[in-house]
């Protein structure tokens, strides 16, 4: 498979697997804190984020046999950190302001140019 196809099941991985991981704590995160695991294990959006997160590391780790460790940890990090700040608006109602998507617009820009760098190696 693709490095790059790779990198980016990793970044999807990552979204889900947060986003999952919320949205189980928001559903059943009382039941965690007030000791009964058992009841927390049954939530369906925890075993999402857990395959999300078995998902995440298996791609990265194939991913990252054929690209440099500096260009694959900035991608899948900084990558899922934008698309995370853009899915947690949508979903949990967090507010997407100018400065964030300016920051998601430098986080682009920033992968863009590690890109063209990475090609010219």
């Amino acid at each position: 498979m693709h490095p790059w196809l790779l990198l980016m099941i990793a970044v999807a991985s990552n979204v889900v697997a947060n986003t999952s991981l919320k949205k189980a704590m928001l559903i059943s995160g009382d039941n965690l804190m007030n000791g009964e695991i058992l009841q927390f294990l049954k939530q369906p959006w925890l075993w999402v984020g857990i395959i999300a997160c078995i998902a995440l590391l298996s791609s990265y780790l194939l991913a990252i046999r054929h690209m440099s460790l500096s260009f694959s940890y900035a991608v899948v990090t900084t990558l899922a950190l934008a698309l995370l700040a853009i899915t947690s608006s949508m979903i949990f109602g967090d507010k997407l302001t100018a400065i964030k998507i300016a920051g998601i617009v430098f986080v682009i820009t920033g992968i863009l140019l590690m890109s063209l760098a990475e090609a010219n190696i």
